[in-house]
């Protein structure tokens, strides 16, 4: 077997930071072999972790198991150079009303009988109304993610499943496809914010632009 199937990209290792003693060793060691903004960014998850800089950020306190969330999406989808980690950031802020919603607080009757979103069952719109920070809507869209996922609860529960569960994973099921892509280096928040919001200016642009220059700077002090 080749060696080269044993190593480990050491840029995917603070996505996974939870603040546990072991890794806050590992991480000092690996620091030691990296260049400088690179560890800067794994400094700042030392002295936090996700919902610590998610509240810095945003200026409100945002729960740890939602911060936890941000970790696994990170690493799952290997969302793992701060800029792309920003215009994540930036733009569930935006969509949220910084982190207080992942819920859409419409009843989601306007989705009854929409067969374009898979909503073929009565009560289908309420229970598949938008949820997650870039709001997963529709039973098609959630029996996709479910299987993605591989877990059933998310098609048989539902929204408040998904806003509790899997606040910002649902958020990077739909990045992964639509964004991620198409980043490249230079690409700015208002691009980035016409494939999230379907416009160019977005709406909120402002606050998506605050938001994204925000943390960049907590992220890399």
């Amino acid at each position: 077997m080749s060696n080269s199937r044993l190593l480990v990209d050491v840029r995917k290792v603070p996505t996974l930071y939870r603040g546990l003693p072991w890794q806050k060793r590992a991480l000092k060691y690996l620091a030691m072999t990296m260049d400088t903004a690179t560890r800067q960014h794994f400094t700042k998850l030392w002295r936090s972790g996700w919902h610590d800089i998610l509240t810095e950020i945003v200026g409100r306190e945002v729960w740890k198991e939602r911060g936890d969330d941000l970790a696994y999406c990170f690493g799952r989808f290997e969302i793992e150079d701060p800029r792309e980690q920003a215009h994540f950031i930036a733009h569930t802020a935006h969509e949220t009303g910084g982190y207080r919603w992942f819920l859409e607080l419409a009843s989601g009757e306007a989705y009854e009988n929409r067969t374009d979103l898979g909503n073929t069952q009565v009560g289908d719109g309420p229970k598949y109304k938008g949820a997650g920070a870039i709001q997963l809507t529709g039973r098609a869209n959630y029996k996709e993610f479910g299987e993605f996922i591989e877990d059933p609860a998310v098609l048989e529960v539902g929204a408040t499943y998904v806003a509790t569960k899997y606040p910002f994973t649902s958020a990077g099921f739909w990045w992964n496809r639509n964004v991620s892509p198409y980043l490249k280096p230079g690409v700015t928040c208002r691009k980035v914010s016409s494939w999230v919001n379907g416009k160019d200016p977005a709406n909120g642009l402002e606050e998506r632009e605050r938001y994204f220059q925000k943390a960049l700077e907590v992220m890399l002090v």
